[in-house]
């Protein structure tokens, strides 16, 4: 039995050394593709007081209570605000937190916290905590 297992490796090596690089390459891919960046669509619904909104800063974290920022912006809109924002960021597949900080035209601040889990289809609506 032993001599037999022994001839059929050294007669089929080279398609058993194939198959397991070939192996091994998938196995990194599926690896490795749980930690590359892909493109994250989002609407950001700014509330029914929009027209109001002169400047909105938008906080993306990684979820968690001291999930570090992963990008701030600030967006100005001297004429109000649009009822939605659209923004895309490259985020890794994971859960994250967003905050909106709304200033509006009398100097008057709000604050919005919501939540997404990247990667998703199409445009990802955020699941705002204040509704």
């Amino acid at each position: 039995m032993k001599e037999r297992l022994s001839a059929l490796l050294a007669q089929h090596r080279k398609r058993i050394a194939g198959l397991v690089l070939a192996l091994f390459v998938v196995i990194v891919a599926v690896d490795i593709g749980g930690t590359v960046p892909r493109a994250t669509s989002l609407q950001l619904a700014v509330g029914d007081e929009h027209a109001h909104v002169r400047e909105v800063e938008i906080t993306y974290t990684e979820s968690g209570p001291d999930g570090p920022v992963v990008r701030s912006a600030r967006r100005r809109y001297p004429e109000g605000a649009p009822s939605r924002i659209s923004d895309s960021i490259d985020l890794v597949p994971g859960r994250y937190r967003v905050q909106l900080t709304l200033t509006r035209d009398d100097g008057t601040t709000t604050r919005r916290d919501g939540r997404f889990e990247a990667p998703g289809e199409g445009a990802i609506a955020v699941s705002w905590d204040d509704r």
